[in-house]
C-alpha cells in the first residue's frame, strides 16, 4: 500500500508519497486542484492510503480521495506534536511526518463529519456569524450614545421604532444618520437570520433522527431549540464520547492543570475546543440558573467559593451530563429526572 501524505496549502500543496517498506518514493508541490488529487491516486494503482491535517481544506479533500477509493485519515493538527516541536519548520518537514506517523500507526485522527451533516452546520455557523455582526452593530450603537452623552435603557435600541427615537436625539446630523444605517443594516441581518434558521428547520424536517434527537434534547432545563440542534450538528453522535469528561473536555470547559509534585491546582478553561457549542452551552446554563431551581442552587453553592462568573462553568458541566444521559438514554428530561423523583 502507498501512503500519500498532503500539507494543505492555500494554493499549493506538499505531497510525500511512501512506497509500502516506508521508502520514499517522491516528494513534490502539486496545485490544490481536485483532478491533480484523483489522477496521483489512480496512478499508483495500488491501494493507497492518503493523510492530511485539520485545516479549511482537508474535508473536501477527505470526501474526494474516499470517492476516488483510497484509505482517507485526518490528523489532528493539534496533536501532531512532531511537526509543532520540529527546529526545521517546513512543508516538506510536515508531509514526510505525516506520513510517517501514519505508516507506524501514531497518527491522531480527528472525527470525519459526514458531508450532508458538514452541510448543516455551514448553515448554523453562517447563522453563528451573523448574529455576531449584529452584536458588534448594536455594542457600535451603544459605544456612540455613550461617547455623546446620551442617556437612555437598552431596550431602546432594541425595540421596534429605535430610527425614529435615535431621530428625536440632540445629536449632531452625521452622527444621527450613521446610527440610522447602523439600525438599518441590523434590520437587513435579522431578515437573514430568519432565512437562516428556516433552511434549517426545513432540513430538520426531513430527518427523522434529527427532529427525534433534537426534541429530546429542548426539554432539557435552558436548551432551546438553537442550541438542542447545534448539538446534534456539532456531536452528530454521543457515542463517540466514552463518558461525560470526555465530552466536557471536546467542547472546551474543563479547567487547565498545574501539577508541581504533589500539588494540583486548577486553572483557567483550556479553551480548546468546539468554540460555538462552549458558548452556547454556557448561554444554557445561564438559561438554566434563571429557571430551574436546582441549577440555581448548584451556581449559588459555587458562587460563594468562586464568584457568580466561574460559577456557571460547573452549571455547564452539569448540563452536558443531563445531555449526555438523554442522548445516550434516547429520554427526555422529564422522563429521566422528573418521574423518577416523583415515584
Amino acid at each position: 500500500m502507498y501512503t500519500v501524505a498532503v500539507d494543505l496549502g492555500k494554493r499549493k500543496s506538499q505531497v510525500a508519497v511512501f512506497e509500502e517498506d516506508g521508502e520514499l518514493h517522491s516528494e513534490f508541490k502539486m496545485a490544490n486542484q481536485k483532478e491533480g488529487f484523483v489522477r496521483l491516486v489512480r496512478k499508483l494503482r495500488e491501494p493507497v492510503q492518503v493523510v492530511c491535517e485539520t485545516g479549511n481544506k482537508c474535508f473536501w479533500l477527505a470526501d474526494l480521495m474516499t470517492e476516488a477509493g483510497a484509505e482517507m485519515h485526518v490528523a489532528n493538527a493539534y496533536k501532531v506534536k512532531l511537526i509543532a516541536e520540529a527546529r526545521i519548520k517546513t512543508d516538506k518537514v510536515d508531509a514526510r511526518v505525516l506520513g510517517q506517523l501514519l505508516r507506524a500507526k501514531f497518527l491522531p485522527e480527528v472525527y470525519v463529519v459526514p458531508k450532508e451533516i458538514r452541510d448543516w452546520r455551514e448553515l448554523l455557523r453562517g447563522r453563528s456569524f451573523l448574529v455576531r455582526i449584529r452584536t458588534q452593530l448594536y455594542n457600535r450603537i451603544h459605544a456612540v450614545l455613550d461617547r455623546y452623552g446620551e442617556e437612555y435603557e437598552t431596550s431602546q435600541i432594541h425595540r421596534a421604532g429605535a430610527g425614529a427615537w435615535i431621530e428625536s436625539l440632540s445629536l449632531p446630523e452625521p452622527i444621527r444618520g450613521a446610527l440610522g444605517r447602523y439600525l438599518e443594516v441590523i434590520g437587513k441581518v435579522t431578515e437573514h437570520l430568519k432565512g437562516f434558521e428556516k433552511d434549517l428547520w426545513e432540513k430538520v424536517k426531513t430527518d427523522e433522527k434529527a427532529r427525534q434527537i433534537v426534541g429530546r434534547l429542548e426539554t432539557i432545563p435552558g436548551i432551546g431549540r438553537l442550541t438542542a440542534l447545534a448539538l446534534y450538528l456539532e456531536l452528530v453522535d454521543i457515542k463517540r464520547f466514552a463518558e461525560v469528561k470526555k465530552l466536557c473536555g471536546y467542547i472546551g470547559i474543563v479547567p487547565g492543570v498545574h501539577q508541581s509534585g504533589e500539588v494540583h491546582r486548577g486553572g483557567r478553561l483550556t479553551k480548546q475546543g468546539n468554540a460555538l457549542l462552549r458558548w452556547m452551552i454556557t448561554e444554557a446554563a445561564w438559561s438554566a440558573v434563571l429557571t430551574t431551581a436546582y441549577y440555581k442552587q448548584l451556581h449559588q453553592r459555587h458562587a460563594r467559593r468562586i464568584g457568580a462568573s466561574r460559577a456557571i462553568l460547573p452549571v455547564a458541566r452539569a448540563l452536558l451530563g443531563v445531555v449526555y444521559r438523554v442522548w445516550s438514554e434516547k429520554k427526555t428530561y422529564e422522563e429521566l429526572y422528573i418521574k423518577p423523583a416523583a415515584r
